[in-house]
C-alpha cells in the first residue's frame, strides 16, 4: 500500500510538471521568433567571445563586459566590470555552438530555463509541505506571471533565469536538509548558491534568506547559534570563492554609477516608493515596459509615494492583526523585502534604472509561495477557481507583453506610451530609424530626445546627451552638411571622451569632406582603442589607408571590421577594392 501511495504520488506530480511546462511553453510560444534586440546586439552578435568552447574557461576570468574594450582602454571602462556573470556567457558560447546567430535558439534556451524555475518553485512549495495541488498553482502563476516577459523573453535576460533556478534550487535543498537532517543536501543548498552568484549578483540575498528561515522556523527546527553558525559556513564558503574569483577577473573596486545629491527625505522616499512599486508589480503587473523612470525628489512624487508608503503600512498592520492567523505571512513579505534589498543600493544601479521588471524574477517568487499559503487556507473550489483566473488573465497579458519583445521598434514605441518622459528611448528609436537610413525621422526623435533632457524632475546622464549629439552629427554627416556634423560630433566627444562613436563618426566626416586622412586616423585609433566591437572604426580606417596606397594595412583593417560584423556591407566592397588594388 505504501508503495502504491508513494508510485500515485510521483504520478501526480510528474503530471504536473509537465503541465507546468507546457503552460509556460504556451504563453511563451510567441517570442521564440523574436529578434535580437537592444543589449543581444552587442552580448551576442558582436560578442567574438562566444563564437568558440576553447572560450569557457576565459568566462570565468572576465567580466561580462569585457568583450567591448581593448587591453588598452581598460581604465576608461572600468564601469563594465561590475558586472561579473561567467554562466550567462557559458549559455551564449553554447546556444552560439548549436545554433550561430539564429535568435531562435537563444529564445528557445531562455524559455526552457523558465520552465526549470517554474519547476523549481512548485518543489520548494512541496518542501514548505503545501499540497501538491496548491504547489502547482503556486509554480502556475510564477509560470505565467507578466512581470517575467523581460527577464525571458529578452534574451540577455538569461542571467536572470539562470539566477532563479540556482538561486530556488538552493532554497529547496536547505529546506530538504531542515527536515532531514542529512548534510549532502546543505552543501547541495550551498552549491546551487554558488552556481547562482556566478549568474547574477542579486543571489547575494540567499544567505539572509537562509537566516529568516531559521529564525521564523517551529521551536523543535530553530538551531542555537553555535549550530546556526555551522549551516552558514557553507554559504560563506561559496561566498569566499565567488568573492576571491570576481575580484581576480574583474577587480576589487569596479566603478558605480554616481547618482546626484539629495536630501535624506528624498532619499528616504525614494526608497519607500522603489519597494511599493516593487510590491505593486508583484501583485498587478500593469502597465510593462522597458524603461521606468522615477523622480528623484519628494516634492516630484508627493502623492504616490503617500499612497504607497499607505499600503506598506497597511499591509503591515494587517499581517500583525493577522500574524496568529497566517504567521508564514510575514515570513515570506520580510523575505521577499531582502531578496530586493540589491535594487535598494542605488550607486551600485547602471544607468539610472532604478525600478526594472525583471529585477523582480527572485523576489516574485516569494510573493507566489504566500500566494500558495494563502490558498492553501481556502477551499478546494474557491482556490482553484481564483488560482485559475489569475493564471488566466496572467497568461493573457504575457502573450500579449511578448508581442512587444518581437522587434526593437515596437519595444521602444510601447515605453514612449507610458514614458514620453524617457530621454534613451527617444535616441534609441532614432537610432533604428539611423540604422534604416531614415535620416528625417531620426533627425525628428533626436530632436525630441534633446528637448527631454532639461527636465529636471529625473536623472538625466550625460552618456544620453553624447548618443543626442552623435546622432544629430551622422545625421548632418548624411545630408553633406560637414560644418554641422564636425560641431556636434565635437560637442559630444566633450561630453562623453570615453565614447568611441563620435571618434569614428568625425574621423569618417574627415575622410570624406576633407580628405585629411592623417587627423582622421588618429581620431579612428583613439576609437578602436575604447571599443574592441567598433567595425566601422576599422572600415573608415582601411579606407584612410587605402586613399594612401597602403593597400596591405588597409585589407587588414576590413578584415577586422568583417570579424565582429561578418553582414557590414561596407567592408566587403572596401576589402574586394583593396584586394584589387594590391593585385595590380
Amino acid at each position: 500500500m505504501i508503495g502504491f501511495m508513494q508510485r500515485s504520488k510521483a504520478t501526480v506530480h510528474f503530471c504536473f510538471g509537465v503541465l507546468l511546462v507546457l503552460l509556460c511553453f504556451g504563453v511563451y510560444a510567441n517570442v521564440l521568433n523574436g529578434a535580437f534586440i537592444w543589449d543581444d546586439q552587442l552580448q551576442v552578435v558582436r560578442n567574438g567571445n562566444i563564437r568558440t568552447l576553447d572560450n569557457i574557461p576565459r568566462a570565468f576570468t572576465t567580466s561580462l563586459w569585457s568583450f567591448m574594450y581593448s587591453n588598452g582602454s581598460a581604465e576608461e571602462n572600468r564601469v563594465f566590470d561590475q558586472y561579473y556573470r561567467p554562466l550567462q556567457t557559458i549559455i551564449y558560447i553554447l546556444a552560439y555552438r548549436l545554433g550561430g546567430l539564429s535568435p531562435l535558439v537563444y529564445h528557445l534556451i531562455n524559455v526552457i530555463l523558465h520552465c526549470a524555475a517554474t519547476l523549481l518553485v512548485y518543489l520548494l512549495c512541496l518542501e514548505l509541505r503545501l499540497p501538491s495541488t496548491i504547489a502547482f498553482m503556486a509554480g502556475a502563476l510564477f509560470g505565467t506571471h507578466p512581470v517575467h516577459t523581460e527577464a525571458v523573453s529578452w534574451i540577455a535576460g538569461v542571467g536572470d533565469l539562470l539566477c532563479g533556478i540556482f538561486y530556488f534550487a538552493a532554497l529547496a535543498a536547505f529546506l530538504r536538509y531542515r527536515s532531514s537532517q542529512k548534510p549532502v543536501w546543505l552543501w547541495m543548498s550551498s552549491l546551487s548558491f554558488l552556481g547562482a552568484l556566478l549568474s547574477k549578483e542579486m543571489a547575494a540575498t540567499l544567505p539572509g534568506v537562509i537566516v529568516l528561515l531559521m529564525l521564523m522556523a517551529p521551536k523543535r527546527q530553530r538551531p542555537d547559534l553555535k549550530r546556526a553558525i555551522s549551516i552558514l559556513a557553507p554559504y560563506l564558503l561559496a561566498m569566499a570563492a565567488y568573492g576571491a574569483l570576481r575580484i581576480a577577473a574583474a577587480g576589487l573596486n569596479p566603478s558605480a554609477t554616481i547618482v546626484p545629491a539629495a536630501s535624506p527625505l528624498d532619499w528616504i522616499t525614494f526608497g519607500l516608493w522603489i519597494v511599493g512599486h516593487y510590491l505593486r508589480y508583484s501583485v498587478a503587473p500593469y502597465p510593462l515596459y522597458i524603461y521606468h523612470l522615477v523622480p528623484l525628489h519628494f516634492h516630484d512624487r508627493v502623492l504616490s509615494t503617500v499612497l504607497y508608503g499607505t499600503c506598506i503600512s497597511a499591509v503591515a498592520v494587517l499581517l500583525w492583526t493577522l500574524r496568529h492567523r497566517f504567521r508564514e505571512a510575514p515570513l515570506w513579505l520580510a523575505i521577499f523585502g531582502v531578496m530586493l534589498a540589491p535594487v535598494l543600493y542605488f550607486k551600485g544601479i547602471s544607468g539610472g534604472v532604478f525600478f526594472a521588471e525583471r529585477y523582480l524574477y527572485l523576489p516574485s517568487m516569494a510573493i507566489v509561495v504566500l500566494a500558495g499559503i494563502l490558498l492553501a487556507r481556502w477551499s478546494r473550489t474557491r482556490a482553484i477557481v481564483v488560482a485559475c483566473s489569475i493564471t488566466f488573465v496572467f497568461s493573457l497579458l504575457t502573450i500579449q507583453r511578448n508581442r512587444d519583445w518581437h522587434d526593437e521598434e515596437a519595444l521602444f514605441q510601447r515605453t514612449l506610451q507610458f514614458q514620453p518622459e524617457a530621454v534613451n528611448i527617444w535616441t534609441s528609436v532614432a537610432e533604428i530609424y539611423l540604422r534604416r537610413e531614415d535620416n528625417t525621422r531620426a533627425l525628428e526623435y533626436f530632436q525630441n530626445a534633446l528637448k527631454r533632457t532639461s527636465d529636471t524632475r529625473f536623472l538625466q546622464s550625460s552618456y544620453e546627451s553624447y548618443r543626442i549629439y552623435l546622432g544629430l552629427g551622422t545625421v548632418a554627416a548624411r545630408q553633406s552638411k560637414p560644418a554641422e556634423a564636425v560641431e556636434y560630433l565635437q560637442k559630444a566627444m566633450e561630453i562623453y571622451p570615453q565614447g568611441d562613436g563620435a571618434y569614428t563618426q568625425l574621423g569618417g566626416v574627415l575622410i570624406t569632406w576633407g580628405q585629411r586622412y592623417g587627423d582622421a586616423m588618429v581620431l579612428l585609433e583613439k576609437a578602436i582603442q575604447l571599443s574592441a566591437v567598433n567595425e566601422f572604426a576599422r572600415d573608415y580606417m582601411g579606407v584612410a589607408l587605402v586613399n594612401q596606397g597602403k593597400y596591405e594595412q588597409a585589407i587588414k583593417y576590413f578584415r577586422e571590421a568583417l570579424e565582429i560584423n561578418p553582414d557590414l556591407e561596407s567592408a566587403k566592397q572596401h576589402l574586394q577594392v583593396a584586394l584589387q588594388a594590391k593585385n595590380h
